[in-house]
């Protein structure tokens, strides 16, 4: 997680919820709004891949959130 911590000092949030979330190698998290998971995403993604790391699954019942990742993808 040594890639996340790079993070840290703009924005501490992002940081917190991406180690609270992993579990393994999947990333689990509930945001309360669909923006805020849109957000995530959107952070995750490029912030992960700047690491070298693709991330390659984001289930969600959103319709709204897949819509979004199928854009990217």
């Amino acid at each position: 997680m040594v890639h996340l911590d790079t993070f840290i000092e703009n924005d501490t949030e992002f940081v917190r919820v991406m180690k609270r979330s992993f579990y393994v190698h999947d990333l689990v998290s509930r945001e309360r709004a669909t923006q805020e998971a849109i957000e995530l995403y959107d952070k995750a993604r490029t912030r992960l891949a700047l690491g070298g790391f693709k991330l390659r699954k984001w289930p969600t019942n959103s319709d709204e959130l897949r819509a979004e990742i199928e854009r990217h993808e």
